[in-house]
């Protein structure tokens, strides 16, 4: 118990110093900008060793070496910027993930409860929560932050350059239309032109 006690107060603290950031990561991530390159990026981290097995999103694109708490950081990219980061936290043996979770999640939305970074996350629409960590079996915790919206404009440069006609709204998840734009190449509306390049997805 003592041990879980000590954990979790470092992980709040951990928690603390992080959010203590929050108008930084309007910007980026540590170091790192939203929107950087994979070559930009990889010259401002200690690249990890070990880099783990790719997920369901074809990812992670870098990972780097963490700092304090956190055992290793993710890095996602949509047509070679920078969108998406996870940091991973490895919990000691005794430690309860769920309840490592919760506290690192309290200390964040609390943080980032007030009125100004509510409304500077919300106008850049960059989401921040937390998980448990499936690479580790549960047994560790991931803090996510995802910049939304300079995702979904990346994609839309992307589709425009391809000469594709979308009617992608905002509310709508970039990701969620490369099934049409695969099979067909017809993007969310009937009337669309068909793109030129349907043979592959993008780099």
């Amino acid at each position: 118990m003592k041990t879980l006690t000590v954990t979790i107060a470092a992980l709040m603290a951990w928690g603390t110093a992080m959010a203590a950031e929050a108008p930084s990561i309007i910007q980026g991530f540590g170091k790192t900008k939203w929107g950087q390159t994979k070559e930009e990026v990889t010259a401002l981290v200690t690249l990890s060793p070990v880099k783990p097995p790719a997920d369901k999103r074809g990812g992670p694109d870098i990972v780097a070496v963490g700092d304090g708490p956190i055992d290793r950081v993710a890095y996602y990219f949509t047509h070679d910027r920078l969108v998406w980061v996870d940091a991973y936290i490895a919990l000691p043996a005794g430690v309860e993930p769920s309840m490592a979770r919760a506290a690192i999640q309290e200390v964040i939305d609390a943080k980032y409860g007030d009125r100004d970074s509510v409304k500077a996350l919300s106008a850049s629409d960059i989401t921040i929560r937390t998980e448990q960590d499936p690479q580790q079996g549960g047994k560790g915790v991931c803090v996510r932050y995802r910049n939304n919206m300079l995702e979904r404009e990346i994609e839309r440069q992307e589709l425009d350059r391809r000469g594709c006609m979308t009617g992608m709204s905002d509310g709508q998840n970039p990701r969620g239309i490369w099934l049409d734009l695969y099979i067909g190449c017809y993007i969310l509306s009937s009337g669309s032109t068909p793109c030129p390049e349907s043979g592959a997805r993008p780099a």
